[in-house]
């Protein structure tokens, strides 16, 4: 029967709990998300994304952070947004939805397509889904500065699809 001076023998939960604390994984990494001014003059203060009028954009592959992606578009739910995809298509319309891999449900969307000889054309597209793999770049619309902009007038260079 040990004493006071040795200490009591260690029991099996205490072997199973240090076990269970060495196979614990590591904690997520950081959200990367990064912001940016992806346009100029006043086309760009027509688009402003959350606070501070910037974009959010994923930054290192599908997965990386789309929770904190999902949460910083709860905030866009019912308003008008622009959602640039990788292959370089512009698309504004109401966000409705969205789900855990971002895919995006938008109301009333169109998608402008740029020229350099010609002004910008707006396609109507309806209620439209854009896959998640597919989203670069998602921002809300200033609606007063956007439809004060003329977009016959408005001559760019269409993008070009992102390259991974």
């Amino acid at each position: 029967m040990p004493g006071p001076e040795t200490p009591a023998p260690r029991g099996r939960s205490h072997v199973l709990g240090s076990v269970a604390a060495a196979l614990r994984p590591p904690p997520p990494p950081p959200h990367r998300y990064v912001s940016l001014r992806p346009l100029s003059g006043r086309l760009a203060s027509s688009v402003r994304a959350g606070r501070g009028g910037r974009w959010l954009r994923r930054a290192g592959g599908a997965e990386a952070g789309a929770a904190a992606m999902t949460s910083a578009l709860e905030g866009y739910i019912n308003r008008t947004v622009a959602v640039i995809t990788s292959d370089g298509r512009m698309i504004v319309g109401t966000l409705k939805g969205f789900d855990q891999t971002i895919n995006l449900i938008l109301d009333e969307s169109h998608e402008r397509v740029f020229s350099s000889s010609q002004g910008v054309e707006q396609v109507v597209l309806g209620l439209y889904i854009v896959r998640g793999d597919n989203v670069a770049v998602i921002g809300e619309i200033d609606e007063e500065t956007d439809s004060a902009l003329d977009l016959g007038n408005i001559r760019a260079e269409p993008l070009n699809s992102v390259v991974h």
